[in-house]
């Protein structure tokens, strides 16, 4: 049986090349969401876990680690810490507290690779590293930690792209390319979809007007907002509100 491994992260599209070179070897789930990573274990238990000590949570990478290792059903699978530093050493020492093994950014394909030799049973040995691939894309998750960062801001979708650029210390060339490669879309389809897919939150939560929604996403006009939502979910707003009340 293939072995599973959750990888905890962020960041997780820097794991994405591991993902691809291991695809015949390993079942690779990649979490960025706690909650999300609670709800797959209590679903199905893994061989391996890969976590990132520096989760923006409540719950630090050390607390997940210690609620794991105290409990009964999960204190059996080697987890593996992933580190920007040694800070955490300072009041917890991880391997004190059942972590299998520290490693510290930034991480080599191949060395990724050792690990899932070293904690599960499969020979991975005809595995070809690419050396292209044999580096994890430390730009790209900054990109995407700062990326996120900047979603968050009321005013983000009044913004254009040279704004945004901007606002990343970037040219609009670059974040332009980076949006393209980070998230397999150009950056007007890319930021659309994320703007009707908040209109849609914001529609079944009835705190809004259309009018207000559409100002507040940045669509030139009701009309505009109208469309586009009608466009891409095959209802207008308000026909989608009728159908999807809570």
């Amino acid at each position: 049986m293939i072995p599973l491994v959750y990888i905890l992260d962020n960041n997780p599209l820097i794991y994405q090349k591991l993902v691809q070179s291991t695809s015949e070897q390993f079942n690779i789930v990649l979490i960025s969401d706690v909650f999300e990573f609670y709800t797959s274990i209590g679903q199905k238990l893994p061989d391996l876990i890969i976590l990132d000590t520096g989760l923006n949570h409540l719950l630090s990478g050390i607390d997940i680690l210690k609620h794991l290792k105290d409990s009964t059903k999960t204190n059996h699978i080697p987890i593996v810490l992933i580190t920007d530093d040694d800070t955490d050493y300072y009041e917890n020492n991880p391997l004190e507290l059942g972590a299998n093994k520290i490693i510290f950014k930034s991480i080599s394909l191949s060395l990724l690779i050792g690990i899932l030799k070293e904690f599960t049973e499969v020979s991975i040995n005809s595995i070809k590293v690419d050396n292209h691939f044999n580096s994890i894309d430390i730009n790209s998750a900054l990109f995407i930690e700062n990326f996120k960062i900047l979603l968050d801001r009321e005013d983000i979708f009044n913004l254009n792209m040279q704004e945004i650029a901007i606002l990343m210390n970037i040219s609009i060339s670059t974040f332009e390319r980076l949006i393209k490669k980070n998230f397999g879309k150009p950056p007007l389809k890319f930021f659309n979809d994320i703007k009707l897919s908040k209109s849609e939150i914001l529609l079944i939560n009835k705190q809004y007007s259309l009018t207000e929604i559409a100002s507040m996403l940045g669509f030139s006009s009701d009309s505009h907002f109208i469309y586009s939502f009608k466009k891409k979910f095959g209802k207008s707003p308000r026909s989608y509100y009728a159908n999807n009340r809570v």
